[in-house]
This record gives C-alpha cells, structure tokens and sequence, in this order.
C-alpha cells in the first residue's frame, strides 16, 4: 500500500508500528491500526516494513508466508 501524502520524518519510522505513536503533527491522537497490522503479519509468521521520504508518501509492505 502506498500513498502520496507528507511522509514520514526518517527518526520517526522505527516507531510507527508502536501503539499510539504520534508524531506531533497529526490532528490524531495516534491510534493501534498499524500496531495491529504489524502484530497479525508478526503472528503468522510475516513481517511489516515501511519506506517513507518526507514530502513523498510512504510505502507499507506486508510480507507473509505461503501456505
């Protein structure tokens, strides 16, 4: 999944993935979705990765095994 919005600043991305991380210039009060996503891939034997420059979006990739 990938997006064209403001990124996400480089020393942010090691934290997206913990529960209601905010990076102080989101209206939102941080949330669990991403933590969720990471937690269900971790759980099923996949992972999670994120690719983001400031100003270029960023790109969720979720990678799980074959069945």
């Amino acid at each position: 999944m990938a997006d064209s919005g403001n990124g996400i600043a480089p020393e942010h991305l090691p934290h997206v993935f913990e529960p209601w991380f905010k990076d102080g210039r989101s209206r939102s009060d941080g949330g669990l979705g991403l933590t969720v996503v990471y937690e269900v891939a971790r759980t099923h034997g996949g992972a999670v990765h994120v690719e983001s420059k400031p100003g270029a979006g960023a790109r969720f990739t979720i990678e799980l095994p074959l069945a």
